[in-house]
């Protein structure tokens, strides 16, 4: 069963990123706010699939942006983070991760930052330290002993920020 989940959800990415409609005139792809939170999900899926679902916390929030000729956008931001030990070593984990996004056409890089204590394997798209694709977005995963973080940071696509944020 679980199998079929994630080829469904890799199905589902494929029609998303395939049905995403293209600025002529830039050659770039611009998807919906809704695209954007499948693809996270779908990032975030791959993450838990390996690490499990138990004990994560997660936020989604929506930044205000300028999309393509100068219409109102937005910025979809997904974090998730887990603290407590994981079920292998984070190198292990890593490359399990990097598979199951690579299925759904990532092609993140695995770099280790010893900066940090416990040094930490990252997993990301673009590659560690090289700042952000073209198009704004950046996808990365930080494993270290005891310590998972998800980020996920869309490119600026048109919406409507009120739309989007609750309004209190």
């Amino acid at each position: 069963m679980r199998a079929y989940i994630a080829a469904l959800g890799v199905l589902i990415t494929a029609i998303i990123l395939t049905a995403c409609s293209t600025d002529t005139d830039k050659g770039e792809l611009t998807m919906s706010p809704q695209e954007l939170r499948v693809v996270a999900q779908d990032l975030y899926q791959a993450v838990t699939a390996t690490l499990g679902e138990d004990g994560w916390t997660a936020s989604e929030s929506w930044s205000a942006c300028d999309a393509l000729g100068g219409a109102e956008g937005v910025t979809l931001h997904f974090d998730a983070y887990l603290r407590q030990p994981l079920s292998n070593e984070p190198a292990v984990l890593s490359e399990r991760v990097q598979a199951g996004w690579k299925k759904l056409g990532i092609d993140a890089k695995i770099a280790v930052n010893n900066d940090l204590d416990p040094a930490r394997y990252i997993l990301s798209d673009p590659p560690f330290r090289t700042g952000v694709n073209k198009d704004g977005s950046f996808y990365d995963l930080e494993l270290g002993a005891g310590i998972a973080n998800f980020s996920y940071t869309s490119s600026c696509v048109p919406g409507d920020i009120f739309e989007l944020t609750d309004q209190k």
